[in-house]
């Protein structure tokens, strides 16, 4: 494309300014006149915007023109560039691998930036893990959080041990039962839960009701206001919602005599009061008149006969 002189206008300007990546490229430049570059590079050009002067490198000097490249050349420079830019694959980015691009979407894109879901979630049987404690109807809850309203404990994050004495080089972290009787920094805290932060222990004095896991022996316990007991230990089947201590069919002990529902033709007699039970004459029964039997037989030691009387 061969040069056309003519006198620069305010358009000459605003492309220089708008493309100066694009146009450097092809030796064109501009700025204030102090700040244009020593000579050396044959051909160049430069623009002045503060002085509106033109100057071509010789290679030695910049040679100061009385008219400059018209806005065709320049605009036909910015498109070839531009054309010459989605052909060549040097002139682009490194592509995005799969691996990379993946990468990148995890690393800064939150979930809660993302559109709202309009369709269910299928979690392909794999878990929501780190949820914070509900506050809101809506909200997630966990399921120790759920258990923890179900049995009306205070669930605590659990412990390592149940042990007397600090270990010796503990994590950043660490929590433990501290049993009685306990010594050296742990003195005076039983039944506190220990954790250590890095460079000391901290103590959480427990409430009733505080329910930890204990991973060394598998077990859940709980605090129930004087001592750590085994979960279950504490649970009355008294206080269960809608039942009371002989709604449990299931369990029932038909030889109790201590109970008067189970015992309808008579009083209650407790076990250790048999002794009490006193005999019942047959006029004494409801229904049943002094005469309604048959004489007890007798025996004739004589004949060695049983001799029974048929009344008439």
């Amino acid at each position: 494309m061969s040069e056309i002189r003519v006198t620069t206008t305010t358009k000459v300007t605003e492309m220089i300014q708008a493309h100066a990546a694009t146009l450097e490229q092809h030796g064109i430049s501009g700025g204030l006149a102090s700040a244009r570059p020593t000579a050396g590079t044959v051909g160049r050009y430069y623009f002045s915007t503060d002085t509106k002067v033109w100057a071509r490198d010789n290679g030695t000097t910049w040679d100061e023109l009385t008219e400059g490249l018209s806005e065709s050349y320049i605009q036909g420079l910015i498109n070839t560039s531009i054309s010459t830019h989605a052909e060549d694959v040097d002139a682009h980015h490194a592509r995005y691998t799969d691996a990379e691009a993946e990468a990148a979407v995890k690393a800064g894109v939150e979930v809660g930036d993302l559109k709202t879901p309009t369709k269910d979630l299928d979690m392909g049987s794999q878990k929501i893990t780190g949820l914070g404690t509900p506050a809101a109807g809506g909200d997630a809850a966990t399921k120790d959080f759920v258990e923890s309203l179900v049995q009306g404990l205070d669930w605590q994050e659990s412990v390592l041990d149940e042990l007397t004495t600090p270990p010796g080089s503990p994590v950043e972290g660490a929590r433990y039962l501290v049993i009685a009787t306990a010594t050296d920094e742990w003195a005076e805290h039983d039944d506190d839960i220990a954790e250590w932060n890095g460079t000391s222990w901290g103590f959480t004095t427990p409430n009733t009701g505080f329910a930890v896991w204990s991973e060394a022996i598998g077990r859940q316990k709980v605090y129930n206001g004087s001592a750590w007991v085994a979960f279950g230990t504490t649970v009355d089947h008294g206080n269960l919602v809608g039942l009371a201590d002989d709604d449990h069919t299931n369990l029932l002990n038909n030889a109790r005599h201590d109970v008067t529902a189970r015992h309808t033709l008579g009083s209650v007699v407790p076990h250790d009061n048999l002794g009490d039970l006193a005999e019942k004459a047959h006029s004494s029964l409801t229904g049943i008149g002094p005469d309604d039997h048959h004489a007890a037989p007798t025996y004739d030691s004589g004949t060695k006969e049983i001799v029974f009387q048929i009344p008439e």
